[in-house]
Protein backbone atom coordinates (compact mmCIF):
# COMPACT_ATOMS: atom_id res chain seq x y z
CA UNK A 1 0.00 0.00 0.00
CA UNK A 2 1.29 3.46 -0.90
CA UNK A 3 -0.73 5.96 1.17
CA UNK A 4 -1.43 9.51 0.12
CA UNK A 5 -0.84 12.49 2.42
CA UNK A 6 -4.49 12.29 3.49
CA UNK A 7 -4.15 8.57 4.26
CA UNK A 8 -1.00 9.26 6.26
CA UNK A 9 -2.75 11.88 8.40
CA UNK A 10 -5.74 9.60 8.98
CA UNK A 11 -3.52 6.69 10.07
CA UNK A 12 -1.56 8.86 12.53
CA UNK A 13 -4.59 10.67 13.96
CA UNK A 14 -6.50 7.44 14.56
CA UNK A 15 -3.48 5.39 15.62
CA UNK A 16 -4.47 2.56 13.29
CA UNK A 17 -2.73 -0.80 13.66
CA UNK A 18 -2.93 -3.94 11.52
CA UNK A 19 -3.18 -7.28 13.34
CA UNK A 20 -2.55 -10.77 11.99
CA UNK A 21 -3.68 -13.54 14.35
CA UNK A 22 -3.77 -10.97 17.17
CA UNK A 23 -0.15 -9.97 16.54
CA UNK A 24 0.38 -6.27 15.80
CA UNK A 25 2.30 -5.53 12.60
CA UNK A 26 4.83 -2.74 12.91
CA UNK A 27 4.37 0.00 10.36
CA UNK A 28 7.57 0.86 8.50
CA UNK A 29 8.38 3.58 5.98
CA UNK A 30 10.38 1.31 3.69
CA UNK A 31 11.36 -2.29 3.10
CA UNK A 32 14.27 -3.89 1.28
CA UNK A 33 13.14 -6.44 -1.30
CA UNK A 34 15.67 -8.28 -3.48
CA UNK A 35 18.22 -5.54 -2.91
CA UNK A 36 15.88 -2.63 -3.72
CA UNK A 37 14.61 -0.31 -0.99
CA UNK A 38 10.93 0.32 -1.63
CA UNK A 39 9.52 3.27 0.30
CA UNK A 40 5.93 3.98 1.20
CA UNK A 41 5.61 6.73 -1.44
CA UNK A 42 7.32 4.70 -4.17
CA UNK A 43 9.71 7.54 -5.06
CA UNK A 44 12.85 5.42 -4.42
CA UNK A 45 14.56 8.31 -2.66
CA UNK A 46 15.94 6.12 0.11
CA UNK A 47 17.23 3.54 -2.36
CA UNK A 48 19.03 6.23 -4.38
CA UNK A 49 20.47 7.76 -1.21
CA UNK A 50 21.86 4.34 -0.27
CA UNK A 51 23.46 4.05 -3.71
CA UNK A 52 25.00 7.51 -3.35
CA UNK A 53 26.63 6.52 -0.06
CA UNK A 54 27.99 3.38 -1.72
CA UNK A 55 29.38 5.34 -4.69
CA UNK A 56 30.97 7.96 -2.43
CA UNK A 57 32.54 5.28 -0.27
CA UNK A 58 34.03 3.55 -3.32
CA UNK A 59 35.20 6.89 -4.69
CA UNK A 60 37.01 7.72 -1.45
CA UNK A 61 38.73 4.35 -1.50
CA UNK A 62 39.80 4.74 -5.12
CA UNK A 63 40.93 8.34 -4.72
CA UNK A 64 43.61 7.47 -2.18
CA UNK A 65 44.91 4.58 -4.29
CA UNK A 66 44.42 5.67 -7.89
CA UNK A 67 48.10 6.54 -8.39
CA UNK A 68 48.96 2.89 -7.77
CA UNK A 69 46.28 1.56 -10.15
CA UNK A 70 47.14 1.19 -13.86
CA UNK A 71 44.77 3.05 -16.18
CA UNK A 72 43.96 -0.27 -17.86
CA UNK A 73 42.45 -1.52 -14.57
CA UNK A 74 40.48 1.57 -13.60
CA UNK A 75 37.62 0.95 -15.99
CA UNK A 76 37.17 -2.56 -14.60
CA UNK A 77 37.15 -1.17 -11.06
CA UNK A 78 34.45 1.34 -12.00
CA UNK A 79 32.32 -1.44 -13.49
CA UNK A 80 32.75 -3.78 -10.52
CA UNK A 81 32.55 -1.32 -7.62
CA UNK A 82 30.15 1.34 -8.89
CA UNK A 83 28.43 0.65 -12.21
CA UNK A 84 27.27 -2.83 -11.22
CA UNK A 85 25.47 -1.42 -8.17
CA UNK A 86 23.97 1.54 -9.99
CA UNK A 87 22.70 -0.59 -12.88
CA UNK A 88 21.16 -3.26 -10.63
CA UNK A 89 17.36 -3.02 -10.97
CA UNK A 90 17.60 0.42 -12.56
CA UNK A 91 14.58 -0.65 -14.60
CA UNK A 92 12.67 -0.31 -11.32
CA UNK A 93 14.12 2.74 -9.58
CA UNK A 94 15.35 4.63 -12.66
CA UNK A 95 11.93 6.15 -13.30
CA UNK A 96 12.32 8.35 -10.22
CA UNK A 97 12.24 12.10 -10.70
CA UNK A 98 15.39 13.90 -11.79
CA UNK A 99 15.54 15.67 -8.40
CA UNK A 100 16.02 12.23 -6.83
CA UNK A 101 18.42 10.88 -9.45
CA UNK A 102 20.62 13.94 -9.97
CA UNK A 103 22.71 13.49 -6.78
CA UNK A 104 23.50 9.94 -7.90
CA UNK A 105 24.48 11.24 -11.32
CA UNK A 106 26.82 13.77 -9.69
CA UNK A 107 28.36 11.08 -7.48
CA UNK A 108 29.08 8.91 -10.53
CA UNK A 109 30.63 11.91 -12.30
CA UNK A 110 33.02 12.40 -9.41
CA UNK A 111 34.01 8.75 -9.40
CA UNK A 112 34.75 8.88 -13.13
CA UNK A 113 36.87 12.00 -12.67
CA UNK A 114 38.77 10.28 -9.86
CA UNK A 115 39.57 7.22 -11.94
CA UNK A 116 40.44 9.21 -15.05
CA UNK A 117 42.51 11.75 -13.11
CA UNK A 118 40.57 14.74 -14.41
CA UNK A 119 39.47 17.98 -12.77
CA UNK A 120 35.93 18.98 -11.93
CA UNK A 121 35.92 21.25 -14.98
CA UNK A 122 36.27 18.34 -17.41
CA UNK A 123 33.44 17.62 -19.85
CA UNK A 124 30.91 15.23 -18.31
CA UNK A 125 30.02 13.48 -21.55
CA UNK A 126 33.69 12.74 -22.27
CA UNK A 127 33.94 10.95 -18.91
CA UNK A 128 31.28 8.44 -19.90
CA UNK A 129 32.47 8.02 -23.47
CA UNK A 130 35.98 7.22 -22.23
CA UNK A 131 34.70 4.30 -20.15
CA UNK A 132 31.92 3.37 -22.61
CA UNK A 133 29.18 3.72 -19.98
CA UNK A 134 25.90 5.61 -19.76
CA UNK A 135 24.79 8.17 -17.16
CA UNK A 136 21.99 7.16 -14.81
CA UNK A 137 19.08 8.71 -16.73
CA UNK A 138 20.19 7.21 -20.06
CA UNK A 139 21.07 3.87 -18.51
CA UNK A 140 17.46 3.57 -17.37
CA UNK A 141 16.21 4.15 -20.92
CA UNK A 142 18.78 1.67 -22.25
CA UNK A 143 17.85 -1.12 -19.86
CA UNK A 144 14.11 -0.57 -20.37
CA UNK A 145 14.57 -0.68 -24.15
CA UNK A 146 16.51 -3.92 -23.76
CA UNK A 147 13.62 -5.41 -21.79
CA UNK A 148 11.03 -4.23 -24.33
CA UNK A 149 13.07 -5.61 -27.25
CA UNK A 150 13.03 -9.02 -25.53
CA UNK A 151 9.29 -8.75 -24.90
CA UNK A 152 8.61 -8.06 -28.58
CA UNK A 153 11.10 -10.38 -30.25
CA UNK A 154 11.63 -13.23 -27.78
CA UNK A 155 8.96 -12.97 -25.13
CA UNK A 156 9.46 -16.62 -24.16
CA UNK A 157 12.53 -15.53 -22.14
CA UNK A 158 10.54 -12.86 -20.26
CA UNK A 159 7.89 -13.62 -17.60
CA UNK A 160 4.37 -13.22 -18.97
CA UNK A 161 3.47 -10.68 -16.28
CA UNK A 162 6.17 -8.39 -17.70
CA UNK A 163 5.80 -9.05 -21.43
CA UNK A 164 2.04 -8.41 -21.19
CA UNK A 165 2.73 -4.80 -20.17
CA UNK A 166 4.13 -3.94 -23.60
CA UNK A 167 1.92 -4.56 -26.63
CA UNK A 168 2.45 -3.59 -30.25
CA UNK A 169 0.09 -1.01 -31.70
CA UNK A 170 -1.70 -3.31 -34.13
CA UNK A 171 -4.15 -1.59 -36.44
CA UNK A 172 -7.84 -2.50 -36.23
CA UNK A 173 -7.98 -2.87 -40.01
CA UNK A 174 -6.02 -4.64 -42.74
CA UNK A 175 -5.08 -1.57 -44.78
CA UNK A 176 -1.35 -0.89 -45.20
CA UNK A 177 -0.71 2.33 -43.30
CA UNK A 178 2.39 4.03 -41.96
CA UNK A 179 1.71 2.72 -38.46
CA UNK A 180 1.19 -0.88 -39.62
CA UNK A 181 4.76 -1.04 -40.90
CA UNK A 182 6.33 0.01 -37.61
CA UNK A 183 6.70 -1.59 -34.20
CA UNK A 184 5.27 1.21 -32.09
CA UNK A 185 4.01 0.21 -28.66
CA UNK A 186 0.35 0.67 -27.80
CA UNK A 187 -0.49 3.52 -25.41
CA UNK A 188 -3.86 3.94 -23.75
CA UNK A 189 -5.51 7.32 -23.97
CA UNK A 190 -6.44 7.65 -20.31
CA UNK A 191 -5.28 10.00 -17.58
CA UNK A 192 -4.26 7.14 -15.27
CA UNK A 193 -2.12 5.50 -17.96
CA UNK A 194 -0.33 8.77 -18.76
CA UNK A 195 0.99 8.81 -15.19
CA UNK A 196 2.06 5.17 -15.26
CA UNK A 197 5.48 3.55 -15.43
CA UNK A 198 4.52 1.70 -18.62
CA UNK A 199 3.55 4.92 -20.40
CA UNK A 200 7.03 6.40 -19.93
CA UNK A 201 8.67 3.20 -21.15
CA UNK A 202 6.43 3.05 -24.23
CA UNK A 203 7.09 6.72 -25.01
CA UNK A 204 10.86 6.19 -24.87
CA UNK A 205 10.60 3.11 -27.08
CA UNK A 206 8.45 4.84 -29.70
CA UNK A 207 11.02 7.63 -29.96
CA UNK A 208 13.84 5.24 -30.85
CA UNK A 209 14.62 5.43 -34.61
CA UNK A 210 12.83 2.63 -36.43
CA UNK A 211 16.07 1.38 -38.00
CA UNK A 212 17.35 0.65 -34.50
CA UNK A 213 14.08 -0.84 -33.24
CA UNK A 214 14.11 -3.23 -36.20
CA UNK A 215 17.62 -4.52 -35.46
CA UNK A 216 17.95 -8.19 -36.31
CA UNK A 217 19.44 -9.25 -32.98
CA UNK A 218 19.55 -8.10 -29.38
CA UNK A 219 23.29 -7.43 -29.47
CA UNK A 220 22.92 -5.33 -32.62
CA UNK A 221 20.02 -3.40 -31.08
CA UNK A 222 21.95 -2.66 -27.88
CA UNK A 223 25.05 -1.53 -29.73
CA UNK A 224 23.10 0.83 -32.01
CA UNK A 225 20.87 2.21 -29.28
CA UNK A 226 23.74 2.84 -26.87
CA UNK A 227 25.57 4.77 -29.57
CA UNK A 228 22.37 6.69 -30.35
CA UNK A 229 21.90 7.66 -26.70
CA UNK A 230 25.44 8.92 -26.32
CA UNK A 231 25.34 10.84 -29.59
CA UNK A 232 22.00 12.45 -28.70
CA UNK A 233 23.13 13.42 -25.19
CA UNK A 234 24.04 17.08 -24.90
Amino acid sequence: MFPSKEDEDFIVENNLTVYIENNPIDRVNCVKFLGVIIDEHLNFKQHVETLIKSVKSANGLLYTRRDFIPMSCRKHLFYSMIYSRVSYCIEVYGNATWNVLQPLHVACNRALRTLQGLSRFSNVKDLYVAFDVLPVHLLHKFRMAKLIYKCINSNFVVPTVISSMFNLNHASHSYPTRISETNYLYKKSSHAFYKSYVNDACSDWNQIPITIRNAGSLSSFLKQYKSHLLNSWH
